[in-house]
């Protein structure tokens, strides 16, 4: 006899698409104004949701401290702290205006030793990021991987400041005679 197994897997989707758009009908300023003109008596919690429109459960968690802002955006925190991530993002282009453009495993690679050096606390496993992290890293700062192409020597040695400041002064010499 024989017998037919199927594999069949879930496959979580990529990319989460919110059902609701509840909590981007607000900012972050229009929350901050209906806390004050509730704490200064000039609405009530409920008049101060309609009016800005946002949840009540919301402002009544904010008012007994239920929650607090942690941060300005929607979402998980990401797995670097954001100071770190933008810093990394500007090495990386830096990096590739000097010529030296990374690959995606030379950017998961560099990654981990920043991360293992600076003894930072990430979810990743044995500290090494993932092919998802560098995905959303990328996206969150605007990053794309290149082909690498040579570049010429002059234009490279244009990316010294040493160079710079000597044609700057140069130039400013030329325009002032």
């Amino acid at each position: 006899m024989c017998r037919l197994f199927l594999d069949i897997r879930l496959i979580m989707p990529r990319k989460y698409y919110r059902k609701s758009l509840r909590a981007t009908t607000y900012t972050q300023e229009d929350l901050n104004a209906a806390l004050e003109s509730i704490a200064k008596g000039e609405k009530s919690q409920y008049a101060a949701a309609k009016h800005y429109r946002i949840p009540v459960s919301t402002l009544n968690d904010r008012i007994k401290g239920k929650t607090r802002i942690k941060r300005q955006t929607l979402g998980r925190p990401t797995a670097i702290p954001d100071e770190i991530e933008v810093r990394l993002a500007n090495a990386l282009i830096i990096l590739e205006k000097w010529g030296f453009g990374l690959s995606r495993v030379e950017i998961i690679n560099l990654v981990e030793e920043f991360i293992k050096l600076n003894e930072i606390a990430t979810p990743f496993r044995n500290g090494r990021p993932g092919s998802d992290w560098l995905y959303n890293f990328r996206k969150r700062h605007g990053l794309s991987i290149k082909k690498p192409q040579p570049i010429e020597h002059v234009r490279r040695q244009m990316t010294d400041p040493f160079i710079k400041t000597v044609c700057l002064f140069l130039l400013i010499v030329t325009l002032l005679t």
